[in-house]
């Protein structure tokens, strides 16, 4: 297993997003993959949120906060049925923690204010495999 593949695995990375003078700020997230592409939740308001929705080219750190940079294109996902897929996910990734957090992450994806970002990794992307000779590549959902 390649190094990349071991830190997709621990479900964690920085996100790096720019504040408007150009500066790069690294905040830990839990993190999956879909589609091949990497997403997590966080609240509408949150200052990643709001310096990704101003700045979309964004890079994800993964391991550590120096680790494998994978630099991409951020979308603030707000469609209920996708969020709720992600907090599915992160009882699968983070089964211990989510007995803690699943009541309030609840009422904050009814209330509207959780959101989950999506990182479409820059080409090629490390995590899309290629279809096999003569097979369609799979599309991407928004």
């Amino acid at each position: 297993m390649n190094e990349l593949a071991r830190a997709v695995g621990r479900h964690r990375m920085w996100f790096g997003t720019y504040t408007r003078d150009g500066r790069l700020i690294k905040v830990q997230v839990w993190c999956f993959l879909h589609n091949g592409n990497i997403e997590f939740l966080t609240a509408r308001d949150s200052l990643k949120a709001k310096r990704a929705s101003r700045n979309p080219q964004v890079i994800c750190f993964l391991g550590s906060e120096d680790g494998s940079a994978v630099p991409g294109s951020a979308e603030l996902i707000t469609d209920g049925a996708e969020i709720w897929r992600g907090y599915g996910t992160y009882w699968k990734t983070h089964p211990a923690m989510m007995l803690l957090l699943s009541l309030p992450m609840r009422k904050w994806i009814a209330s509207g204010r959780q959101i989950m970002v999506r990182v479409y990794p820059d080409d090629p992307n490390p995590f899309h495999n290629p279809a096999p000779a003569g097979s369609e590549h799979p599309t991407e959902s928004s």
